[in-house]
């Protein structure tokens, strides 16, 4: 085989990858969390790749954090997919530099094919030969990867056991649902304990269980194991319940990035439910809302919720209540939910 088709083949390996586990095997887990020094898997300095007239992504600079777990979000079209084909290979930049933990990569070199084994990947309809079996497929990657044979079966073993996949592993993908397929690209791109996974839509055709299997999965490995995770996707509250960190793009550029938990804090927009002595009126709870310059969202019993731009505080929301002849009993601030920060960042961008 010339060193273009090695090349080729070597690459089939990064656009599979996917597995789940709800607990990390014993020869996987450690004592704890992961504690070793904090280094950056992926960092990208000023990435651009253009469409003709049109640009996919526009100098995106942002890095992830050895197990951290990255949320990539935005519209269809906002450029999601275009970076992760341009920093796994499949499409080259036309300007920018990409480093994978610490070192400058041409994703088009033979230098890049080390990386590769290193990279996990799980595309939203991942790709497996229809003929061949589930185990089949699976044994095919490992050896693309240099799987040492005894671990690859005790390991894949356990996913596909986890993942309600095992009893049918020697039957042809052909004959599996679309569910099925998705929690075997899963197995997939972490099979070879990669450092760094790309998922793109990983919730694509799953039940709520393996949904559950999937989330544990990717939290297990970040905290446990280390492994970094880059995912693209529309659900904002699946991976809101995961993400330590998001970028959210548009037309191509990064409009808001940061912690979460941070953003969720800073977040122009809050919501808060008051408590009160006696129920009111759907009317009254509006008038005392625009008295609190806020919007009324609900009433339910004695409690009000509203979403206020401006910060509020125990006293002034007493005070105004007690304007309308209500006391306040209790006072509380939600946390900014991720679609709150989603809207709330591509309407400011709009204004």
């Amino acid at each position: 085989m010339g060193m273009a088709g090695a090349k080729k083949k070597l690459f089939l390996l990064v656009v599979a990858s996917n597995t789940m586990l709800d607990e990390l095997p014993p020869f996987m887990a450690n004592a704890g969390t992961y504690r070793r020094p904090m280094t950056i898997a992926l960092e990208t300095i000023k990435l651009t790749k253009k469409y003709t007239t049109e640009t996919g992504i526009e100098k995106l600079s942002f890095s992830i954090k050895q197990g951290s777990i990255l949320a990539y979000l935005g519209h269809n079209g906002a450029g999601k997919t275009t970076t992760i084909r341009t920093l796994l290979g499949l499409l080259k930049a036309d300007s920018g530099d990409i480093k994978y933990f610490g070192n400058s990569y041409n994703t088009y070199s033979i230098a890049f094919d080390k990386i590769r084994r290193e990279i996990g990947v799980c595309f939203d309809k991942p790709g497996f030969y229809p003929n061949l079996s589930a185990i089949e497929n699976l044994t095919l990657f490992a050896q693309l990867y240099s799987m040492d044979n005894s671990e690859f079966i005790t390991y894949t073993d356990y996913l596909l056991e986890r993942a309600e996949l095992h009893g049918v592993k020697n039957k042809k993908i052909e004959t599996y649902s679309s569910g099925m397929k998705q929690k075997l690209g899963i197995i997939r791109a972490i099979m070879h304990k990669p450092k760094l996974v790309f998922l793109d839509e990983p919730m694509n055709n799953l039940d709520p269980a393996a949904r559950v299997l999937v989330r544990n999965t990717i939290c297990d490995l970040s905290k446990k194991e280390g492994v970094s995770f880059f995912i693209a996707s529309h659900d904002l509250r699946e991976i809101e319940q995961i993400a330590t960190d998001i970028i959210i793009l548009e037309k191509g550029k990064i409009k808001i990035s940061g912690n979460l938990t941070d953003l969720q804090n800073r977040n122009s927009e809050s919501i808060y439910d008051v408590a009160i002595d006696k129920q009111i009126t759907e009317d009254l709870a509006r008038k005392i809302c625009d008295a609190l310059k806020a919007v009324f969202i609900n009433l339910n019993g004695k409690k009000i919720t509203l979403n206020s731009k401006e910060a509020l505080t125990m006293t002034r929301v007493s005070e105004d209540f007690n304007k309308f002849g209500c006391e306040v009993l209790g006072f509380n601030k939600q946390a900014n939910s991720l679609e709150q920060i989603y809207f709330s960042s591509l309407k400011t961008n709009e204004n």
